[in-house]
């Protein structure tokens, strides 16, 4: 198995839907009972291998799949997943990264990260405060964020709020949203929603860092969570 090194110079003001990084997800669900191999690919090598095994038997309602991680294993990582929810998150815990991932059922392309589906999901948690334009490759028209700049009490009660849903309606009505840091973002990908952007246009006055660093330790903390609350209620994006 080749392997690379992580890509460095990613601009992190500016996310696209078909990368994953240490605060953004990609989402798919497997709807189908049957073994599937999933592989990540960096330019034409292939790093990364896993094989989803999806099956009434299996009690794993979702996984979350550190793709550095992935690729630093020798052997093929095992999968197994309840068909009744069958999710599978995607995210690099180190850097910002545009690795294609897919996953196959013998022969048929289930997931391709470059060419989403109806149904598949880009999550992410914008944690420096500022202005933000969310666009999508064939429209004019975009959606106004702003990440306000609370203090760190009212940043970490940020997942009280419910996670901000971004939709293809959303972008055609050009306005402008204020949400809090690490809030949540999820953006409901399909046919017209394929080459979503979200830029940061402006940053807050003040120096943010420790603040972020802090909601980044904090949005960690849920991604380890996430499994055992999956298994008490149905799946949800948000990193609760």
């Amino acid at each position: 198995m080749k392997k690379k090194g992580l890509k460095k110079g990613f601009d992190t003001s500016v996310v696209k839907t078909n990368q994953v990084s240490p605060i953004s997800y990609l989402i798919h669900q497997i709807k189908e009972e049957g073994t599937y191999s999933l592989t990540v690919i960096d330019g034409r090598a292939k790093i990364g291998f896993a094989q989803i095994h999806v099956s009434e038997e299996c009690n794993m309602p979702s996984v979350n799949i550190d793709l550095d991680q992935l690729s630093k294993q020798d052997k093929t990582q095992t999968i197994r997943l309840d068909k009744k929810y069958a999710y599978v998150l995607l995210y690099n815990a180190q850097e910002v990264c545009d690795y294609r991932v897919l996953i196959r059922k013998g022969r048929k392309l289930e997931f391709d990260s470059r060419k989403p589906q109806r149904g598949d999901l880009f999550s992410i948690n914008l944690l420096q405060p500022g202005r933000y334009e969310v666009s999508e490759g064939t429209r004019k028209s975009k959606l106004q964020l702003t990440v306000d700049k609370p203090g760190l009490a009212t940043s970490s009660r940020s997942e009280d709020y419910k996670r901000l849903i971004i939709d293809s309606k959303a972008l055609q009505k050009s306005e402008t949203v204020s949400m809090l840091p690490n809030q949540g973002i999820t953006i409901e990908l399909d046919d017209k929603m394929k080459t979503v952007s979200l830029k940061q246009v402006s940053d807050a006055d003040a120096d943010t860092t420790s603040t972020r660093d802090e909601l980044k330790q904090l949005f960690r903390s849920k991604v380890t969570k996430r499994k055992t609350v999956l298994k008490q209620r149905k799946f949800s994006w948000s990193p609760k």
